[in-house]
């Protein structure tokens, strides 16, 4: 999968980007707030765990960006 480098992005912006290259496996979750990157992490986290794939659970990071790149890591090998 295509990944979108979080470094130097919004997290609205690094979500909305992502999703788009998540569409053929994850139902769209959008955000209102940067706030609420967590809960569209565990979304994914989620929905991906049922494909196999074991995402980083984002309420173990203080960061949001520590926490995309760590994802980032895991979902780039994931072909569609």
């Amino acid at each position: 999968m295509i990944v979108v480098i979080p470094h130097g992005m919004g997290t609205r912006d690094w979500v909305d980007r992502t999703t788009s290259n998540l569409a053929p496996f994850v139902s769209v979750l959008k955000i209102q707030s940067d706030d609420e990157w967590r809960t569209w992490g565990s979304h994914v986290r989620q929905v991906l765990s049922v494909k196999g794939i074991l995402t980083p659970d984002p309420n173990e990071f203080e960061d949001w960006m520590e926490w995309a790149s760590r994802f980032n890591q895991i979902v780039s090998p994931v072909r569609s």
